[in-house]
């Protein structure tokens, strides 16, 4: 995927994300790992404590765990609250089954808090959105503090998601790739980044 994945802005397919020389070393990665063990299996190990660029964030959280494992600092979107109504949750769904718009869908976040091996299923790699008026301690997306983290939506956009400044029911429609709810702008604390959110806000 590393290899293959382009840029879309307005329903349109862009330039690559990734160069060859990326691609290549990415695609000699995958092919080092035993799909038919687990990942943290001896035969696996010398892949799972790989660093992948693609997977940190600079400046965030350790890069890797307490085992020595290198973890990834973005997660899958797998839907709202513990819904699995996002597009990273149950079978395999094509752009065709995110009837709310890619440009109105979540697709990857930051994960901040107690990130996992990059390799690994489960927390590591995929999370529910909450909003932190829910006071769950579920593992969720977040960045250097409560204030908000980064989010990408389907359509490949990359946003600083304030969520203070984002209504709770929005951030659950956004989470959510067919739910069939309107998503409004003014609901959204959408900028391009943490310093853009304080320098417009005067923080």
């Amino acid at each position: 995927w590393l290899g293959e994945a382009t840029t879309m802005h307005g329903g349109e397919e862009g330039d690559a994300i990734f160069d060859r020389a990326f691609a290549a070393k990415a695609k000699e990665l995958y092919e080092s790992i035993d799909l038919t063990k687990a990942w943290d299996d001896p035969a696996n190990l010398e892949a799972a404590k790989t660093l992948v660029p693609a997977f940190l964030i600079p400046g965030a959280t350790a890069i890797r765990d307490e085992n020595g494992f290198a973890v990834s600092h973005i997660g899958l979107v797998l839907g709202a609250a513990g819904e699995e109504n996002g597009l990273f949750a149950g079978p395999a769904k094509s752009l065709a089954d995110i009837t709310d718009g890619t440009v109105n869908t979540l697709a990857i976040g930051q994960i901040d808090k107690d990130p996992g091996p990059w390799i690994a299923a489960g927390n590591s790699t995929a999370r529910f959105v909450f909003h932190p008026e829910s006071g769950t301690d579920e593992p969720t997306f977040s960045g250097e503090d409560d204030a908000g983290c980064f989010f990408a939506n389907c359509d490949s956009y990359p946003y600083f998601l304030h969520f203070g400044s984002t209504v709770p029911d929005t951030l659950a429609n956004l989470a959510a790739c067919s739910d069939g709810s309107i998503v409004f702008r003014e609901n959204i604390g959408q900028y391009k980044g943490r310093h853009d959110f304080q320098e417009q806000n005067g923080n």
